[in-house]
């Protein structure tokens, strides 16, 4: 992919230049899409219960993000971001 897709692809890049990634950077697209897509099934399911309905798909992300830097999958560790 190259910069001008990523910069497509991410909505905020359309209004300004952002450069505060180190603390939260613009989400793209397929970002914002999974994320309203878990709110919704919390809103149905519950905060706990839809959790676990994904919890699969959180499972299969540490392979890909091990690739991503070059680590096998068990040392990658996903956490919520420091708060401003």
């Amino acid at each position: 992919m190259n910069v001008e897709q990523l910069r497509a692809d991410t909505p905020g890049c359309a209004h300004h230049a952002h450069l505060n990634n180190a603390g939260a950077g613009l989400m793209p697209t397929p970002v914002l899409e999974a994320m309203r897509s878990h709110l919704d099934l919390e809103a149905e399911l519950g905060g706990y219960e839809a959790a676990e309905a994904r919890a699969g798909a959180l499972a299969q992300a540490y392979a890909p993000l091990g690739e991503l830097v070059g680590v096998p999958p068990r040392p990658v560790a996903v956490t919520a971001p420091a708060p401003p």
